[in-house]
């Protein structure tokens, strides 16, 4: 704890030494770190709402609703299920069972290894998995785009059924 202390001492009277450099030596230094990741981590990385990724994989949402971007659609109150199926289908498929890894989580993964570490987040994405995180060690407040429960939430069971997913998405 003392060092971690001192770095921050020196934090504030050396501007001069980049913030990324003294973040790294702070954790290089501690015993234990708890990381926030929300969704500037997985925008980072690429894993964007909007712009080609979104116009890509809905076009035709886009053409009917005039959505600007994916969080919207997400929200949006579709006509009827079938319509609401086959967006959540393809959101699900594009941002959890089909997601690449992405460099900044195996950059992260990396400075944090043989380090006691719990991460706290809020992305509902693919993007710890991907990266072969120890997922006892990452606490999802949000849950994840993959797990499904009964409409009627009569029970706190949750369900991944990818080949449904799947399944929905192809017979659109």
């Amino acid at each position: 704890m003392k060092n971690v202390q001192s770095t921050w001492k020196a934090l504030k009277t050396a501007s001069a030494v980049p913030q990324s450099q003294l973040l790294s030596d702070i954790i290089d230094e501690a015993e234990a770190i708890v990381v926030g990741i929300g969704a500037g981590m997985s925008a980072a990385t690429g894993f964007t709402y909007i712009g080609k990724r979104f116009t890509d994989a809905f076009p035709d949402f886009i053409e009917k609703y005039r959505f600007f971007d994916m969080l919207q659609a997400s929200l949006f109150e579709f006509e009827n299920m079938q319509e609401y199926w086959a967006f959540q289908s393809r959101f699900s498929l594009l941002n959890y069972f089909d997601q690449p890894v992405g460099q900044a989580y195996l950059d992260l993964k990396n400075k944090l290894d043989k380090k006691n570490y719990h991460i706290i987040t809020t992305n509902a994405d693919n993007a710890f998995y991907a990266a072969k995180y120890d997922m006892d060690k990452v606490f999802r407040i949000q849950g994840e785009y993959g797990l499904w429960q009964c409409k009627d939430h009569c029970h706190q069971q949750t369900y991944q059924y990818e080949k449904l997913i799947r399944q929905m998405a192809k017979e659109q």
